[in-house]
This record gives structure tokens, C-alpha cells and sequence, in this order.
């Protein structure tokens, strides 16, 4: 009887008769370390990456304690949000 629960006298445990699923293929994502350093206080940074181009990530760094984002591979400050233009 597949995929039904069979009791196991010694021990008291479960097991269940299953087919057995087919092996998974091992992926193996590229792991690449960029060097960059803080917008504000230029630290220099390690941030690693399995993706070919961070695209946009948000990051505190660890020395100052503020908040920087990465733009296609670049750091930069954060704009502060909508900004008031006075006329």
C-alpha cells in the first residue's frame, strides 16, 4: 500500500511506505564578494552576492550605523524621500 502508515512494534515509531522520490540535481548558484565602500563614511565593505548585478539593495553599514542603498553595483546615499521644491 503505497502512501499509507504502517506501525512498527519495537520502537513505537511511524514509517511510511512511499514511493521513492526521484534525486534531486544539486544547483550551484555563483557566489561573488564585492568590494565597496560606505556613502557616508567610506568604510570599506565585503557584500556578498549570488546574483550577477544587485540591482537594488538597501544596507546598513556597520561602522557609521546608516542606511545606504546599492544601484546597479553602486553605492549611494538615500534620497531622503519626496523632496520640497521651492519655486
Amino acid at each position: 500500500m503505497a502512501g499509507s502508515a504502517i506501525f512498527v512494534a519495537d520502537g513505537g515509531h511511524f514509517r511510511f511506505n512511499t514511493p521513492m522520490a526521484a534525486p534531486r540535481r544539486e544547483v550551484k548558484l555563483p557566489y561573488r564578494e564585492m568590494n565597496i565602500g560606505c556613502p557616508h563614511c567610506r568604510a570599506p565593505l565585503i557584500i556578498g552576492t549570488v546574483m550577477d548585478r544587485i540591482l537594488l539593495s538597501r544596507r546598513t553599514c556597520p561602522k557609521c550605523g546608516k542606511e545606504f542603498l546599492i544601484e546597479n553595483d553602486v553605492p549611494k546615499k538615500p534620497d531622503g524621500g519626496l523632496k520640497k521644491e521651492l519655486f
